[in-house]
């Protein structure tokens, strides 16, 4: 009897103990084995280095979801998150990011943008990425090396011109200006307030003297473009005006007359010329034979002409 009560005992403690751990269990696992999952996926350029199946999926902050698989995917890494939709929707405007934790290297995901009645994501579509600040710092740091390297050899190379101007010799030069500058610097004083300014105040006065003038100047030249104005309106002006652009189209119509008449009677005229100059160069020849040989003209070449015997007096008879 004893025995028989003891085993009861013992089955009846291990039945309720099962039935508590099975309690347990579905307190603890019950929500996410009812709960709806979506899966979506992400494909990052960067290192999800520290990053583990299981990682934590943030949309603002707040967890939604866990990284259910990773893989590599045409040169890129390829992240599978579940996240449960009844905390946080993700939308078409929703991008993902990474976050890592400084001290102890892990990653998470983080999802922000969302907008009041936008599209809803479709189960298992790709959300683009943005660079974290880590990787865009780590793209800057080429460039900023650069340019830290650019800006440590300015330094050094002020750095080298104060130590040449702050040596020794630099210094007895600066003592030696600031001694001259101290030296000269009445004398300097003296001579502006003796000549300058007075020549600067005489200026000025007679600035204030040119004053009227100037003005009168002004008022002549004011009145000189009115009346200007008035003659360049009065109709005999006009008129003038009118006439002289007539003569000057007339004249440029007779110069295009004169050209077409010259370039259409250029061979008539230049056939004209050639007999002028031949009958000029025979008129040349006929007055030299006029002055050598006048009998020519009547026996029709040239006869030598006689000369009578000299008179006792020294003259022809």
């Amino acid at each position: 009897m004893n025995g028989s009560s003891t085993q009861f005992k013992v089955g009846l403690f291990l039945l309720v103990s099962a039935g508590l751990l099975l309690a347990l269990m579905a307190l603890a696992l019950g929500p996410g084995l009812l709960q709806e999952s979506i899966h979506y996926r992400i494909r990052y350029e960067e290192t999800v280095k520290g990053m583990v199946v299981g990682s934590q999926v943030n949309f603002r902050g707040v967890k939604i979801g866990k990284v259910s698989d990773m893989r590599f995917v045409d040169g890129q890494t390829e992240v599978w998150i579940q996240v449960d939709p009844e905390r946080s929707p993700i939308q078409a405007t929703t991008w993902a990011s990474l976050d890592r934790a400084w001290v102890t290297g892990q990653v998470t995901v983080e999802l922000e943008g969302w907008e009041p009645g936008g599209e809803a994501l479709a189960t298992g579509e790709v959300i683009p990425t943005r660079s974290s600040m880590v990787a865009s710092m780590a793209g800057s740091m080429p460039e900023l090396m650069k340019s830290s390297g650019r800006l440590m050899e300015e330094y050094r190379l002020l750095a080298q011109n104060l130590n040449l101007v702050l040596d020794e010799e630099g210094r007895g030069r600066l003592r030696h200006l600031l001694a001259s500058l101290d030296a000269h610097l009445p004398s300097i004083l003296t001579q502006l307030d003796q000549t300058l300014i007075p020549e600067i105040r005489g200026s000025l006065s007679d600035l204030r003297e040119l004053r009227p003038q100037l003005q009168e100047s002004l008022v002549m030249g004011k009145d000189l473009l009115a009346r200007w104005y008035e003659l360049s309106n009065h109709p005999a002006i006009e008129g003038i005006l009118t006439k002289g652009e007539a003569l000057t189209a007339e004249a440029r119509d007779a110069s295009a007359e004169l050209k077409t008449l010259l370039r259409g009677n250029r061979r008539s005229l230049t056939q004209t010329f050639v007999a002028l100059s031949e009958a000029l160069r025979e008129i040349k020849g006929l007055s030299r034979m006029l002055r050598s040989t006048p009998s020519a003209l009547v026996f029709g070449r040239p006869v030598p002409e006689r000369t009578l015997p000299a008179s006792p007096s020294g003259g022809r008879e």
